[in-house]
């Protein structure tokens, strides 16, 4: 095959604008930092709402979510967040070159070859008086049919960097609880132009074994001023076409399942 039908033209840009949100002592100032990169074999973008200053318990912890969920190799610093995305954007971008190698020499031509693509966005998508709630939205498309997307939140606690998880929970969930998450899943149901009305249609738009007792999701459950956020992924509980199952549980519905310690982070306003 002549190697020049692989040879790509790229151009590269960072872009670095400063967004500052900073009043109180425990509060947090951000900049928006976007690296992008597209070629004929890929399209790269990464943006992140980068922490430029805070308290350094609450910086630590958010710098270390970031790099942790980009991919938790990058040992430079942390704080130093236009070379934090360059390094997982060059080795995202040497990977779907490859791919894009491989899949040519398979078919013998480019014709019609649709570029390989990555997105990542990292966004401050809460900022309270107790917590800050980030949020990762990543897509993906390495060939075939249909690309992927995965989405996900943690809440950090401004006074001491606390990353929340499922520990905001209390450990005896019954009933009640279940028929919170079965809820929830009509109501996202309802909201895709899919409405389902009984446990039967719920078990059949579902992909597993027990309605009645609904996993938890993989992912962090997360803070909102409106509630307490699950969200589910592509396939965990549901089919590529389901999407990604989400919702918002109200406070005031699911507090009695709160830890005392997840309580103080509710606004009593």
């Amino acid at each position: 095959m002549n190697r020049l039908l692989l040879s790509f033209v790229s151009c590269a840009f960072l872009m670095i604008s400063c967004s500052w949100n900073f009043s109180e002592k425990q509060d947090i100032a951000t900049e928006s930092i976007l690296y992008s990169n597209s070629t004929k074999a890929f399209q790269m973008d990464i943006k992140a709402d980068y922490p430029i200053k805070g308290n350094k318990a609450l910086m630590d912890s958010i710098l270390q979510f970031i790099n942790q969920e980009l991919g938790g190799t990058y040992k430079g610093d942390l704080h130093q967040g236009d070379s934090l995305l360059a390094y997982y954007a060059h080795g995202w971008e040497k990977e779907m070159r490859q791919m894009f190698d491989e899949i040519i020499e398979a078919r013998g031509t480019d014709q019609d070859m649709a570029p390989m693509f990555h997105s990542v966005h990292i966004r401050l998508e809460h900022n309270t008086p107790l917590y800050i709630t980030y949020t990762i939205h990543e897509e993906t498309y390495s060939g075939g049919a249909h690309g992927m997307h995965t989405s996900k939140g943690v809440t950090i606690r401004k006074s001491d960097g606390h990353v929340f998880d499922k520990d905001i929970l209390i450990k005896n969930l019954d009933k009640e609880f279940n028929n919170l998450i079965k809820d929830g899943l009509f109501h996202y149901f309802s909201e895709q132009d899919m409405p389902l009305s009984t446990d039967i249609d719920l078990a059949a738009a579902l992909q597993i074994d027990d309605i009645q007792n609904i996993p938890l999701p993989i992912a962090p459950l997360y803070f909102t001023p409106e509630g307490i956020v699950m969200e589910y992924q592509p396939y965990e509980i549901a089919c590529y076409a389901a999407g990604s199952p989400s919702f918002t549980i109200p406070y005031h519905r699911i507090t009695p399942y709160l830890t005392e310690e997840a309580k103080q982070m509710i606004d009593k306003k």
